[in-house]
């Protein structure tokens, strides 16, 4: 029996709040995976957030040293002080640790948590007193940096949520934030609005560049201001488009009027004046008519003419850009903040194409 559109959308929404049941329930096993650890157990293998247990031989001997330089004993993995991260006693052989990501120790995270993968990564861990070389160490550690449970509940959370969108009941608001206004035939569609697309687009990969770091990192404080001034220009080009677009429409509609209230004038027009003034109604119309999808390349870069090049340049800055962030947020778990040179760049092509809008045909 087929569901109705109501119905299939209640099953994807109750769909969709499980996958968030399960990526919070994922969270919390990250958290506490290794808070069974014991003293007498060092612990093999953990990742951020995990409280660690690490046994120390001539504990006593460290312990004098932090003593007397009035700290306390700072855990190091693959050589590198990880500032702040510092051991508390339990036991006579054994220290505990909190791992924790900071300002103060990203660079020594950034090579064991960049790149990162399901695989767990072996890192030489080893202590010492803060500011001086570790310990001697030849205990290699599993530090875990992707939790499958986690990331694939968030990735079910995400197609659902695709899925939502691509519901008949919701597909056709979805796509109608994407589209040119206006109305349209019956059984058309209206084609793609490059500002829009390109709005969405932004938005869509810094959602999902913030969800994958709090993943690895934990950090929640990742968006920078080169990313904001991303956003706020493709934000502005959208609604400078939008602007542009019914600025021509209403002062189109004002010369129709007139030109109409021309035409039908006593005593009429001459012969002559009447066909310029039909020929004019007619592209008046034309060019009020909302454009017609097409198809995704043809609606984004051509308007009545073919390929329009100030089109054309805002589309492949705007890819190539996606690409240099995406990396950037893979390698180096950060979103990238771009030079003003680099911002400006596509500022002025944002611009380019708005300003183009005020001469160019759609249709």
């Amino acid at each position: 029996m087929a569901l109705s559109n109501s119905t299939g959308l209640t099953v994807l929404l109750r769909l969709s709040a499980s996958c968030v049941a399960l990526a919070w329930f994922a969270t919390s096993v990250q958290g506490q995976a290794t808070m069974a650890d014991t003293a007498d157990q060092p612990s093999k293998g953990g990742s951020l957030r995990q409280r660690i247990s690490v046994k120390v031989n001539h504990l006593d001997d460290l312990l004098k040293d932090t003593d007397a330089a009035k700290t306390k004993p700072v855990l190091f993995l693959d050589g590198q002080e990880v500032k702040g991260v510092f051991g508390a006693s339990v036991g006579s052989e054994t220290l505990v640790f909190q791992l924790n990501r900071t300002s103060d120790n990203r660079d020594a995270w950034k090579p064991l948590l960049g790149t990162p993968s399901f695989t767990p990564r072996t890192v030489r861990l080893s202590v010492g007193v803060p500011g001086k070389t570790s310990i001697p160490s030849a205990f290699d550690f599993q530090l875990t940096v992707l939790h499958a449970g986690w990331v694939w509940g968030w990735f079910g959370l995400l197609v659902f949520l695709a899925l939502i969108m691509c519901h008949p009941g919701t597909r056709g608001l979805a796509l109608q934030a994407l589209q040119e206004s206006g109305p349209v035939p019956p059984g058309k569609t209206a084609a793609l609005s490059l500002g829009r697309c390109q709005m969405a687009f932004w938005s869509v990969i810094v959602i999902l560049a913030f969800i994958f770091l709090y993943m690895v990192t934990w950090d929640y404080d990742t968006i920078t201001q080169g990313t904001l001034a991303l956003i706020g220009i493709s934000a502005g080009t959208g609604l400078a488009g939008a602007i542009v677009d019914s600025s021509k429409n209403s002062g189109m509609a004002t010369e129709k009027t007139s030109l109409q209230t021309e035409l039908a004038g006593v005593p009429p027009a001459d012969a002559m004046r009447q066909q310029a003034i039909t020929q004019r109604l007619n592209q008046i119309r034309t060019q009020m008519d909302t454009p017609l999808h097409t198809g995704f390349i043809s609606d984004l870069l051509t308007d009545a003419n073919g390929i329009s090049f100030h089109r054309m340049q805002i589309f492949v800055w705007t890819i190539i850009l996606g690409v240099i962030f995406a990396i950037s947020v893979y390698n180096d778990l950060l979103m990238p903040d771009f030079s003003a040179t680099l911002l400006g760049l596509m500022g002025i092509s944002s611009g380019t194409y708005v300003g183009f809008k005020f001469p160019e045909n759609k249709n």
